[in-house]
C-alpha cells in the first residue's frame, strides 16, 4: 500500500531497537496525556503530565513551542541538581544540562526551532547529567512535536537516553581492536627485528652482552603488556599447549594460575570440537603459511564446561616456528546483547504476525519489503502482486481515489494519516471495512525512507455504528410517539441543563425550549405541588436515587390542570458517578379519578359490612343472651352461696374462696362474650395483623352455641393444630365465618329425615395456603343459584338482604384469598376459602 508524512532525524539512527521501542512508548504516553489535557482542565493536564514524566527513568522534558520548560522528570532534575521550581517557564538552553559549551546551546536552539515547525529532530549530544550537574554524560536526544486538534504544534517532547556507557563501550572495543592490531603488527615487527638482531648477534659475538641486555628490555616490555590484563594474552604452541597466559585470559576461561603451571591447560582441550575442527582445517594451515591470523570469532570451554565467545588473533614468533602469541577479547556481553536483539526482533515479528490486523512496510519506489501473512491470506495477493499499483485490485473502487489523495497529501507533509476503506476478501469476494494507519520513517535530511502501515478490521464497528444510528433514530421516533413526556438532564441533574425534551412537553405546556431550560418549567406545575416536588427532587439528587412525584400540570390549550406522575432515574458511569438523569411524565388524571371512586366504593362497602354484622348480631340475639345469661346465673348462684356461708358463725373460708374464684372465671367469660359482640358491632377501619385462623374459629363458635341448640344442629370441628399464621383483620374474618356458619345452620332448618350436622375444617393445602371449609347437609344449591350466589342482593332466604356472601367474598379477596361454594355429592353444600400464609 502507498502513503507518507515528515519526520527528520539529525545524526545517525541508533541500531538499538529496544531503545526505539521505549522512545515510542514515551512519546505515546505523553501524546495521550496531551490529548487528554486538551479535553480536561489545565490543572488536570499538568497533574497527569507530572505523573508520567516524574515516574520515568529517562531524561524527559515537556516544552512549549518557544522552548520554555513546562515539566521535567525527576531523574533528569536530580542528574543536573535542579528543582523544577527553579527552571519552569525558563528557556530550556539556560538549564545546567546545556552549559557544556556555547556550541551545544546554539545547536539546541536550532533544534527547538525545527521541532516547533513540526519536524522530529534527533541527535547525540553531551550534557551535564550526573552528580547534580558535575559530570557530563552523552545522551541520545530527540525533540518530538506534539500537535493539537487543529494540527498546530502545541508542545515539544524532549527525550534523552543516557548512552555514555554504550559510547564508552564502543570506543573501548574500537580502541582495543586497534591496539590488538597495532600490538600484533608491532610484535611481528619486533619479532622480525629480533630475528635480524639475532643474526647480527651471531655476526657480532663481541657485542653479545649488549644484545642480551636489549633482549631483556624487550622481554620486559612484552611482560608489562601481558600483565596489564587489557585483553587476554597467551603463549602457545602448535601441539596444543598453553605455555603462558595472563590473568585476563585465565579469568575468561575460569582457571587459576596453578592449573596453568601444572601443564594441564591446553588450548585444544579448551576448544569445542566443532571449533577445533575448523582451527585445524583453516587457521593452523594459514598460520603456518602467513605467520599470523587476523582476529576471528570462536568459543572456549570454561572450567565449569560452559562456553565463552571470544575474538582472537595471533602470530608465530618466527616463520616456520611452532610457538606464538594470541590476543583474546571476551565477547560475552556483546553476544548477550546481540542475542537480546535477536529475541526482541523475533518477538516483535511474532507479535506483528499474530496481532488481529494486517501490517506491512512500503518503500518510496512502491515495493513492499515486508507484508504480514494476514494480508496475503485475506487479499490473496503475494508481495510481488501487491507492489506498485497492485493493491488497487482489492480496494473498493469507491475508496481508491480518496485513499490515494490522502496518501499524496501525507507524503507531501511527511506526516502520518488514517483512512477507512473497504478491502475485498479473496475467500468469498466480499468487501469488509478496514481502518488504515500509515506513518513515514525519515532520514536525518527529512527524506522518507519507508512507510509502516497497519490495517485493522472495523467491519463490526461500522455495523455497530450504523445500528446505533438506526437505534437512536428509532428511539427518538418512539420517544416522540409515546403517550407521555420524556426529558434528559445532563451531569449533576440540576434543572436548566436539559439535553433532551420531547415535543409532547412543549405541545402540552405551551412553553418554548428556552423557557423550559431557563426554569420556566416550574410555571407549569400547580403552586400547591411545587414545594413537595422540589423537596423530593433535591433529596434524590443529593443521594443519587430515583424518585417519583405526582403533580398537576397546566394544559396550555384550556388552562386546566391535570394530574401527572413524574418518574426520574439516574444514569451512572463505571465509577458510579451520576452523569445524567432520565425522566418520564405520564398523565394519571384518569387513574386519580378512579382512585377517588374506589375510595368512595370502599367506604360504602365498609358501611355495608358493618350493617351486615349488625344484622347478624340481631339474628343471634337469643344465642348471645344465652351465652351471657349462663355465666351470669353461675355468678349470682355463687354470690348467694358466699353470702350464706359468711353469715354462719364459723364460715368455711376454703369453700368461700372456691366460690369467689368461680365468680371471677364466669365474670371474665361473660366479659369476653360481650367484647366479641362489641367488636362485631363497632364501626372501625380495617387493621391487619398476624393471627391463627384456628383461634378465630374457636372465638366465633360460642356466639353460635345457642343458635345450634335452638335448631338442634350438631357441630363437628376438624382443625389442624399446626397451621401457619395468616395476615388478616380479626373482626372481618370473624364476620365471614359467622356468615358461612349461619348460612349452613339455616340451610338445614327444613331437614327432618337425617341428622343436622355442620362441619368446620381447617388445613394447609399443597400451595402452602390455609384453607377453611364449612360443610352442611342441608337442601344444597341449584345450578341456577350457584351462578348468582355471590352477587349483591341475591338471597335464597325469605327476608334476607342478599349481601352476606358478596361482602364475605370481597373481604377474603381483600386478604389475597379466594372464596367459593360447591355442592356435596350426597346432600348439602360446602363453602371454602383460602388465605395466603403470612
Amino acid at each position: 500500500m502507498n502513503s507518507q508524512p515528515n519526520r527528520t532525524e539529525h545524526a545517525t539512527e541508533p541500531t538499538d531497537r529496544a531503545t526505539e521501542t521505549e522512545r515510542r512508548g514515551v512519546i505515546g504516553s505523553i501524546s495521550a496525556t496531551a490529548d487528554q489535557g486538551r479535553r480536561s482542565t489545565d490543572g488536570e493536564h499538568q497533574r497527569r503530565a507530572a505523573v508520567i514524566l516524574g515516574g520515568m527513568y529517562q531524561f524527559v522534558a515537556l516544552l512549549n513551542p518557544q522552548g520554555d520548560i513546562l515539566e521535567v522528570n525527576r531523574a533528569a532534575l536530580e542528574g543536573a541538581g535542579h528543582r523544577i521550581e527553579e527552571i519552569r517557564g525558563k528557556p530550556f538552553w539556560t538549564a545546567r544540562w546545556w552549559q557544556v559549551s556555547e556550541k551545544i546551546r546554539e545547536e539546541l536552539k536550532a533544534a527547538i526551532r525545527r521541532a516547533a515547525a513540526g519536524e522530529f529532530v534527533r541527535y547525540e549530544v553531551q550534557i551535564y547529567g550526573e552528580k547534580a550537574g558535575l559530570i557530563p554524560i552523552t545522551i541520545d536526544f530527540s525533540l518530538q512535536p506534539i500537535g493539537s486538534e487543529s494540527r498546530e504544534v502545541e508542545y515539544l517532547l524532549a527525550e534523552g537516553r543516557n548512552i555514555t556507557e554504550r559510547k564508552l563501550a564502543e570506543e573501548e572495543v574500537a580502541r582495543q581492536s586497534q591496539e590488538l592490531r597495532a600490538l600484533n603488527e608491532r610484535l611481528r615487527n619486533e619479532a622480525e627485528l629480533e630475528r635480524q638482531e639475532l643474526r647480527a648477534i651471531e655476526e657480532r659475538l663481541a657485542e653479545s652482552n649488549c644484545v642480551y641486555r636489549e633482549l631483556q628490555n624487550r622481554e620486559a616490555k612484552v611482560r608489562r603488556l601481558v600483565d596489564a590484563n587489557i585483553v587476554g594474552v597467551l603463549i602457545w604452541d602448535l601441539d596444543g599447549r598453553i605455555l603462558e597466559a595472563n590473568d585476563a585470559f585465565l579469568r575468561m576461561v575460569g582457571y587459576q594460575r596453578e592449573d596453568l603451571l601444572s601443564g594441564r591447560l591446553r588450548w585444544k582441550d579448551l576448544t569445542p570440537p566443532e571449533w577445533l575442527e575448523r582451527d585445524e582445517r583453516l587457521w593452523v594451515p594459514q598460520l603456518k603459511i602467513t605467520g599470523s591470523l587476523q582476529p576471528f570469532e570462536k568459543e572456549f570451554f570454561r572450567k565449569d564446561h560452559s562456553r565463552v565467545p571470544v575474538l582472537i588473533g595471533g602470530a608465530l614468533f618466527e616463520a616456520g616456528g611452532s610457538e606464538g602469541v594470541a590476543f583474546v577479547l571476551d565477547l560475552t556481553e556483546r553476544k548477550q546483547a546481540e542475542e537480546g536483539l535477536r529475541r526482541t526482533e523475533k518477538e516483535l515479528r511474532d507479535l506483528v504476525e499474530n496481532m488481529p490486523a494486517m501490517a506491512g512496510v512500503l518503500l518510496p519506489d512502491g515495493s513492499h519489503p515486508y507484508l504480514t501473512n494476514q494480508w496475503q491470506e485475506y487479499t490473496g495477493l503475494s508481495v510481488a502482486k501487491t507492489d506498485l499499483e497492485g493493491w488497487r485490485r482489492v480496494v473498493h473502487p469507491e475508496d481508491t481515489d480518496l485513499y490515494a489523495q490522502k496518501f499524496r497529501a501525507a507524503a507531501a507533509a511527511r506526516k502520518p494519516f488514517d483512512n477507512e476503506l473497504r478491502l475485498r476478501r479473496a475467500a468469498d469476494g466480499k468487501y469488509r471495512w478496514f481502518l488504515v494507519r500509515i506513518s513515514p520513517l525519515c532520514d536525518e535530511r527529512g527524506n522518507i525512507v519507508k512507510w509502516h502501515g497497519v490495517m485493522t478490521d472495523i467491519q463490526d464497528r461500522k455495523r455497530a455504528e450504523e445500528a446505533t444510528r438506526r437505534s437512536e433514530k428509532e428511539l427518538r421516533d418512539v420517544l416522540e410517539q409515546v403517550p407521555g413526556m420524556v426529558f434528559a438532564v445532563v451531569e449533576d441533574g440540576r434543572y436548566g441543563r436539559y439535553s433532551y425534551v420531547s415535543t409532547q412537553w412543549y405541545d402540552y405546556t405551551g412553553l418554548s425550549e428556552a423557557e423550559t431550560i431557563n426554569g420556566g418549567w416550574q410555571n407549569a406545575i400547580h403552586s400547591e405541588d411545587i414545594e413537595q416536588h422540589m423537596k423530593k427532587y433535591n433529596i434524590a439528587v443529593a443521594e443519587g436515587h430515583p424518585f417519583e412525584s405526582e403533580v398537576r400540570l397546566r394544559r396550555a390549550a384550556d388552562g386546566q390542570y391535570r394530574w401527572f406522575l413524574i418518574r426520574v432515574t439516574p444514569l451512572r458511569d463505571e465509577a458510579g458517578n451520576v452523569v445524567k438523569w432520565y425522566g418520564f411524565i405520564s398523565d394519571i388524571e384518569d387513574r386519580k379519578r378512579a382512585e377517588q371512586e374506589r375510595e368512595r366504593l370502599r367506604k360504602l362497602e365498609a358501611e355495608l359490612a358493618h350493617m351486615n354484622r349488625v344484622s347478624i348480631m340481631g339474628e343471634l340475639t337469643a344465642s348471645i343472651a344465652h351465652e351471657v345469661n349462663q355465666p351470669l346465673t353461675v355468678v349470682v348462684s355463687n354470690a348467694n352461696a358466699c353470702a350464706r356461708m359468711l353469715s354462719t358463725a364459723s364460715p368455711d373460708l376454703d369453700e368461700v374462696r372456691l366460690a369467689v374464684g368461680d365468680i371471677a372465671d364466669y365474670g371474665r367469660r361473660a366479659s369476653e362474650v360481650l367484647a366479641r359482640i362489641r367488636g362485631q358491632l363497632k364501626k372501625s377501619t380495617s387493621a391487619k395483623s398476624s393471627l391463627n385462623i384456628g383461634d378465630v374459629i374457636v372465638e366465633v363458635l360460642p356466639l353460635l352455641r345457642g343458635e345450634l341448640e335452638k335448631r338442634r344442629t350438631k357441630l363437628d370441628t376438624d382443625l389442624q393444630s399446626d397451621l401457619p399464621l395468616v395476615s388478616g383483620d380479626r373482626i372481618e374474618l370473624q364476620q365471614v365465618l359467622i356468615n358461612l356458619l349461619m348460612n349452613g345452620i339455616e340451610s338445614m332448618t327444613s331437614i327432618m329425615d337425617r341428622p343436622r350436622v355442620l362441619t368446620v375444617q381447617s388445613r394447609v393445602v399443597e400451595s402452602g395456603e390455609v384453607e377453611v371449609a364449612v360443610r352442611d347437609c342441608g337442601v344444597g344449591i341449584s345450578v341456577n343459584q350457584m351462578k348468582s350466589l355471590f352477587d349483591p342482593f341475591f338471597t335464597t332466604k325469605p327476608g334476607g338482604m342478599g349481601m352476606g356472601l358478596a361482602i364475605s367474598r370481597s373481604i377474603i379477596e381483600a386478604h389475597g384469598g379466594k372464596l367459593w361454594a360447591s355442592s356435596n355429592a350426597n346432600c348439602g353444600a360446602t363453602f371454602q376459602f383460602t388465605l395466603p400464609a403470612a
